[in-house]
């Protein structure tokens, strides 16, 4: 982000991601969460990590300080999206597969 974007509360990142969202048509279906940095997250990073963000309980988690540009919170949002859609599908297909198994 520019300085004057990094400069700006978490609020500029959380609209950058909704607007991603809202491109993708999943801006009502992924709910996420923007702080400031790991620490007001509730999150310890380990020495010389840099955490921009994850996913937990189906929610994604986004860190405003980590991204050095508007960029990285697409990049970030993509990947989360990914992780979330691998996570539905795998349950998807663990309840499919055990309905069949009981089914038998």
């Amino acid at each position: 982000m520019s300085a004057e974007e990094q400069n700006q509360p978490p609020r500029f990142t959380e609209q950058f991601a909704q607007n991603v969202l809202d491109a993708l048509g999943l801006g009502s279906v992924v709910q996420f969460q923007v702080e400031r940095n790991p620490a007001a997250a509730g999150y310890i990073a380990p020495p010389g990590a840099v955490a921009t963000g994850g996913t937990s309980n189906g929610k994604v988690h986004m860190l405003h300080d980590s991204f050095a540009n508007t960029a990285d919170v697409f990049d970030v949002v993509i990947h989360a999206c990914y992780q979330l859609q691998v996570r539905f599908e795998a349950i998807t297909a663990l309840r499919t597969t055990s309905s069949t198994t009981m089914a038998e």
